[in-house]
Order: C-alpha cells, then sequence, then structure tokens
C-alpha cells in the first residue's frame, strides 16, 4: 500500500527481579513509506517518509506492596 509501511518490527525485553521491580527495553521499527498519491495531478501529496526506529527504556521501583513509582 501507499501510505503504508512494508515492514513494522517490535520487540519488548523484561528482566524482573524478585519483588523489587523491572527493567523493560521496548523497540519499534518502521519501514519508508509514500505519500498518498492524487490520480487527478498525476504527483504525490508530499515527501517519502524515511525509515526510524525508536527505543523505550522502563525501570519499575516497588516502594512497598502495592505502591511503586516508574522512570
Amino acid at each position: 500500500m501507499n501510505f503504508s509501511p512494508t515492514f513494522l518490527g517490535y520487540f519488548q525485553l523484561a528482566y524482573f527481579y524478585h519483588d523489587r521491580g523491572s527493567l523493560s527495553l521496548k523497540g519499534r521499527f518502521v519501514d519508508e513509506m509514500e505519500s498518498e498519491y492524487d490520480v487527478q495531478k498525476e504527483e504525490r501529496y508530499a515527501d517519502k517518509v524515511p525509515s526510524y526506529a525508536t527505543i523505550d527504556i522502563n525501570l519499575r521501583v516497588n516502594i512497598i506492596k502495592g505502591l511503586y513509582t516508574n522512570f
């Protein structure tokens, strides 16, 4: 499809350390995309969007049972 990436990739890693909390890493890859095509003008509305990747890190610390904080 024109305005849909050819490939989407996701991953998630998590490490839980006892009752003290967890550390997780999430990633996403989005392949390049073409913009929508105008048939009457025979041109695209915008430039091609390049591929990109993002990585998120989350640290969760349990303070007491039922109470925690995220970073």
